[in-house]
């Protein structure tokens, strides 16, 4: 569920920003006001400047999505080579 609220919260910045390599996170110093008032809200509690909340940032890394279905298609022809068998 927290992956697919990271995702989320992700695609809403992509569309707003138009920038899909533009991954708000602690260190960035993005301008936040750009962002529409609930994703402001979700990337001040998700970055860690609430308290109450731990950053989530702090425990996952990101990579742009044309990265990731590359890698994933490296790894599936790696698994084909070495006849890996699913465990699941």
């Amino acid at each position: 569920m927290l992956q697919k609220l990271l995702e989320k919260l992700y695609t809403l910045t992509w569309k707003k920003t138009g920038n899909q390599y533009e991954l708000l996170n602690l260190g960035s110093k993005a301008d936040l006001k750009k962002l529409p008032l609930p994703l402001q809200k979700l990337y001040s509690i998700a970055d860690g400047q609430k308290e109450e909340f731990p950053s989530l940032f702090l425990g996952y890394s990101f990579m742009p999505s044309s990265d990731s279905i590359e890698a994933k298609k490296l790894l599936d022809e790696l698994a084909d080579e070495e006849n890996w068998k699913s465990e699941w």
